[in-house]
């Protein structure tokens, strides 16, 4: 795609995101996000790709986009291990917001 071909309408953020898994495929720099749901759709999809069409840090948090999504997450040291066991075998509300989030469910 050049500077003067149109940009192709897409049926929504699949299709979007469609687009960019084929243009990864085939080796080509796909078309950047044009929507607030393209780019929420790509880093749904493609978090370590789409991180280079996040908005500055202040227009994230204005959008409600993670600002964190896509990075590297640090596994946790042997301590801090210990330390969220511990605190799940011995408070309830811990465990049940826990298994909440795993399970998708609101706690009761």
């Amino acid at each position: 795609m050049n500077s003067i071909t149109p940009r192709p309408d897409f049926n929504g953020p699949h299709h979007y995101v469609e687009h960019v898994v084929a243009c990864l495929a085939a080796g080509y720099e796909p078309l950047a996000p044009e929507t607030i749901e393209e780019l929420n759709a790509a880093l749904e999809q493609l978090p370590e790709f789409a991180r280079r069409w996040l908005p500055p840090t202040d227009e994230c948090d204005r959008l409600g986009i993670d600002r964190d999504i896509g990075q590297s997450i640090e596994p946790l040291s042997e301590a801090e291990q210990d330390r969220l066991l511990v605190t799940l075998r011995d408070n309830d509300l811990f465990r049940a917001a826990i298994r909440s989030l795993i399970l998708g469910k609101v706690a009761p």
